[in-house]
């Protein structure tokens, strides 16, 4: 929670309006406009945050609660308000006639570059709100719900105005956090230093195992609370947005996030893919490949070009569009044989890649790869070529 000195601090270089610094302030120093209380299919409730430091108030476990986990957990969120002082927006009533009416939203948010006026609403409310109200509620093309009313005001006064749905909750990584949450809450959780490395290089030499392996080839050496701790404070990865942690037989372990995204790219790539004979390409000055055949050295790499030289000195010059081509067809290959299964041996690259190495890879696929999908190039040699240029980087 924010001091009075960082709260100043935080409105100076966020550059807040006085109106907006005035109505986060009053919220600030104020208890919740009003007790939530039980409605139809609703069941209210309390949470106590560590982030505040105080209980925070929620009427509805599907829209609210979750809302709360998403703000308790976003390091981005420095503090959040649920019930918010009343305020007023203009809009037409059932019978025509404009007028100004009182509007409770559900939290008042405050992030590092920003504060939001947040109403949390589920699908079907939403759904049913734009139609019966839609010059209130509408969905705009990029599928973001607006209610005009409410941005009107936020904007009066330098805020920003958010509706915001159960469609973006991710309900695996809240029953995530939920289950994490002792391990998460508390203070000066401590590992045994050779449990933690017995941890590591237990999920180091088996890379992608599952959860319920791992605790059962730690059993009873390790606790299942060490490893618990170290998913919760990511020494480990486990993908939480992905992956149950109740259902410990389908949720996969890797070392890291970087290695566990690499080996993502090429399963989604090669799905059912098998090399037996893989030969990566690697396109550098002085390197080799084969084409039909045929050993060359490279000689010039350009923006669009290569140049090749065989055994007889003869320089050919090729296009690096018809290059692509060619190793996706495989008239051009690595010089290298590497046998074995082509994951075997991608995950072999992966781990010797260094942690830079597999963040600038990750991230250069991910650049390219809009261009490949939008000029329907294969994309299978593409994550291939990304784990390759880790390892030898």
């Amino acid at each position: 929670m924010l001091s009075s000195e960082n709260f100043e601090v935080w409105c100076a270089k966020n550059r807040v309006s006085e109106k907006a610094k005035a109505f986060i302030s009053r919220v600030r120093g104020s208890q919740p406009s009003r007790a939530v209380g039980n409605r139809l299919r609703n069941v209210k409730g309390a949470y106590p945050s560590n982030k505040n430091g105080f209980m925070v108030q929620f009427e509805s476990h599907t829209a609210e609660l979750c809302g709360i986990y998403t703000y308790e957990y976003d390091a981005d969120v420095l503090e959040y308000y649920d019930q918010p002082e009343l305020i007023y927006v203009r809009y037409k009533d059932k019978n025509g006639r404009a007028g100004l009416f009182g509007y409770r939203p559900d939290f008042l948010v405050i992030t590092e570059s920003c504060a939001f006026i947040d109403e949390w609403k589920t699908e079907n409310q939403i759904a049913k709100l734009s139609a019966d109200y839609p010059d209130r509620y509408y969905r705009d093309s990029d599928g973001t719900w607006h209610y005009v009313p409410g941005e009107e005001f936020a904007d009066s006064i330098g805020l920003q105005f958010r509706v915001r749905t159960t469609e973006e909750i991710n309900y695996t990584l809240h029953r995530n956090i939920q289950f994490l949450e002792d391990y998460l809450r508390a203070d000066n959780l401590t590992i045994p230093e050779e449990k933690i490395n017995l941890i590591l290089s237990t999920v180091k030499s088996s890379p992608g195992t599952t959860l319920s392996s791992l605790i059962d080839s730690l059993s009873p050496q390790v606790s299942v609370d060490f490893i618990y701790i170290m998913i919760s404070d990511f020494r480990i990865y486990l993908d939480l947005e992905t992956y149950l942690l109740v259902d410990p037989e389908h949720a996969i372990i890797f070392p890291d996030e970087e290695i566990a995204k690499a080996l993502k790219i090429f399963d989604t790539q090669h799905p059912t893919l098998s090399f037996q004979d893989l030969r990566p390409v690697l396109v550098d000055v002085g390197g080799s490949l084969v084409w039909d055949g045929i050993p060359l050295t490279i000689e010039f790499v350009g923006a669009s070009s290569i140049v090749l030289k065989g055994r007889d000195d003869k320089i050919i010059t090729l296009e690096k569009s018809l290059l692509n081509k060619f190793v996706r067809e495989g008239i051009i290959t690595g010089l290298t044989t590497v046998t074995g299964t082509s994951r075997d041996f991608v995950l072999e690259i992966i781990m010797k890649a260094s942690k830079d190495a597999l963040i600038k890879a990750n991230h250069r696929y991910q650049t390219i790869l809009p261009y490949l999908t939008r000029n329907n190039h294969s994309e299978k040699w593409s994550g291939l070529s990304v784990q390759a240029e880790a390892y030898y980087k």
